[in-house]
């Protein structure tokens, strides 16, 4: 990193120099780690003027690069740059007071972890305890460590028991079946290759251990909302905020070996019915897309980025169609709703079929048609979604009825199939139904016939849709179909409900699965946007709190947040950071070994 530290070193206030700066840090944020500490040597070496440009670089970064790696673990390190900068405080430094709380406000980073920062150098450094004395402290290394498939009790005094999401450091292979470590509590003892999920496989970081066996723990990483849309690239930021990680493609977890220490038992999904709430994330978890638009999927994989982001490009074009012309997103962009159902108090529940929305004279402080323009997101997605879970059947010809219990259809028309009698069908279109010819039928399925003929995309571009779609299914290898072979899995062998939180806009998240074809498997209820909130602990608590105090409850996504918010609402967390670990919870969910 020495070219990095000759460019650090040149920096001054000059908005020319910020930029190219910036530029550096966008081609090399793979480097993220290295990066940062850079950052804390130049601080430390620099005076006051270079302190406050490296400053203004990191507000030019957040501002214009958000999805980078490197900002992603900029909360970690924030309370340590501004005390070797300002050591005295930040109090006397309006400059960098005023970026600080302009991140807040704006989103670039969570709230607390600013304020935990300011906090942090203004307090003296706390005097060394017997807990947290150096004496009372052991570094323990490892090879590396690894997270289970698989939960285990251990069967004597010299193995170890964990759980799944525990951590488990190798210190030893003793032989080609078994390991030799210890826990985060500090406990040793042998565990099964077999069981550890190698897709997990981190390499050594030192773990330092108390007197107690406690581990110390750090704040978990998180990432801020982006600032609101001024232009294209700002806009796809908006949409995609999500934690973004290189999608490295690592190794399958290894297969079961019978001979080994026997896996926990299969049990049919028959067998079990308590409610299991699948919480789940969407981008980069059941979706790839914020990586295709920041480069990262393209970078990761060795591929042409510039199609990388054609492809990227191409699904938010759909996605901002659908936002424009049926979800008025013009109108709702700047409110940052939880749920669908937020304004449902200030709807007089009018009926929507002789409102004109065109002419009704909405500002964004007009609660009532706020809630009527909600009611009627609700009403689009959830037609929609009816249509996926079909059976869908297109029209192919224009159908006028003979029967007095028929209906007449146009082609193109798109109708649920209810019944059918030899070559006739009960069919309903909207709140019509009756009997039609079974040859003016087409069965359809795919999200971009649905999408053209429920007029959410204009006429005649299913072949556009279905290209795109193409063109990400071997991109990605089919990460959207794994996707949606997980979501049916779980709801084979569990008595499921999914929920999703994202990051995204609410309106944008319900674009993304309609656009998607993942509709069907979420109730537009069911669906939270964390734009409101510092992280998403609050959002999981909401969501336990509203659900049945017996249910079962699991959180699968890509990121830190997730993961610290399930484990402050003890639900058990599955990683899903590579396509490796997608498979992996998919053998898992087919086997009905996902909950334990």
């Amino acid at each position: 990193m020495a070219a990095f530290e000759t460019v650090l070193s040149q920096l001054t206030k000059s908005k020319t120099k910020i930029e190219e700066t910036a530029v550096y840090i966008q081609q090399h944020d793979s480097q993220a780690d290295t990066l940062l500490e850079t950052f804390q040597t130049a601080v430390n070496k620099g005076n006051a003027d270079h302190n406050t440009a490296i400053f203004y670089l990191l507000d030019y970064v957040l501002a214009n690069y958000g999805q980078l790696i490197f900002c992603n673990k900029l909360p970690n390190v924030l309370g340590s740059l501004l005390k070797s900068a300002y050591p005295g405080g930040v109090q006397q430094e309006e400059k960098i007071t005023k970026l600080l709380n302009r991140w807040k406000k704006k989103g670039f980073m969570p709230v607390q972890a600013v304020d935990d920062a300011i906090s942090n150098i203004n307090q003296p450094d706390p005097a060394p305890t017997e807990a947290t004395a150096p004496a009372a402290q052991a570094v323990k290394s490892y090879l590396f460590k690894v997270q289970p498939a698989f939960p285990l009790q251990a069967q004597d005094s010299t193995q170890l028991s964990f759980q799944l999401g525990d951590w488990l450091y190798v210190t030893h292979e003793v032989d080609a079946n078994w390991y030799q470590g210890f826990n985060d509590q500090g406990a040793t003892g042998l565990f099964p290759q077999n069981y550890m999920n190698m897709s997990t496989k981190a390499l050594y970081q030192p773990v330092t251990m108390t007197a107690f066996g406690k581990r110390k723990k750090s704040r978990f990483d998180s990432t801020g909302m982006e600032e609101k849309r001024p232009n294209r690239a700002a806009a796809n930021r908006m949409l995609n905020w999500s934690y973004t990680r290189c999608c490295s493609e690592e190794a399958e977890p290894q297969s079961y070996d019978p001979a080994l220490p026997t896996a926990p038992s299969t049990v049919m999904g028959s067998q079990d019915q308590r409610l299991h709430v699948f919480v789940l994330d969407l981008d980069e978890t059941l979706i790839v897309f914020a990586d295709l638009l920041s480069g990262k999927y393209a970078t990761a994989h060795n591929k042409d980025k510039t199609q990388v982001q054609a492809v990227g490009n191409g699904l938010a074009d759909l996605i901002y169609h659908v936002l424009d012309s049926s979800f008025f997103f013009k109108q709702l962009e700047e409110m940052k709703l939880t749920t669908i159902a937020d304004k449902a108090g200030q709807d007089d529940g009018r009926p929507l079929s002789a409102h004109d929305f065109k002419s009704d004279g909405f500002t964004p402080d007009n609660e009532l048609l706020t809630a009527l323009r909600l009611r009627r997101c609700a009403e689009q997605y959830t037609a929609y979604r009816q249509l996926q879970q079909g059976p869908s059947h297109s029209v192919t010809r224009n159908y006028q009825s003979t029967r007095p219990d028929g209906i007449s259809l146009n082609q193109g028309d798109v109708v649920l199939l209810e019944d059918s009698d030899g070559a006739w069908c009960r069919v309903r279109k909207g709140q019509q139904r009756g009997w039609v010819a079974q040859d003016c039928l087409s069965s359809i399925a795919s999200p971009e016939v649905l999408l053209e003929q429920s007029a959410l995309l204009p006429h005649g571009t299913s072949k556009h849709v279905a290209s795109v779609l193409a063109d990400l299914k071997a991109l990605t290898a089919d990460w959207l179909g794994l996707a949606q072979r997980l979501l049916e899995a779980l709801s084979k062998q569990y008595h499921a409900k999914f929920v999703l939180v994202t990051t995204s806009h609410l309106l944008a998240a319900l674009s993304k699965l309609m656009v998607f074809g993942l509709a069907k498997h979420f109730d537009v209820n069911d669906i939270y946007s964390a734009a409101a909130f510092a992280n998403k602990d609050e959002l999981f608590q909401k969501i336990k709190a509203s659900n049945p105090p017996d249910a079962v409850f699991v959180a699968i996504g890509d990121g830190k947040e997730e993961e610290h918010a399930a484990m402050v609402t003890q639900m058990p967390f599955h990683p899903v950071r590579s396509q490796a670990d997608l498979k992996r919870v998919i053998r898992l969910s087919e086997r009905h070994a996902l909950v334990q």
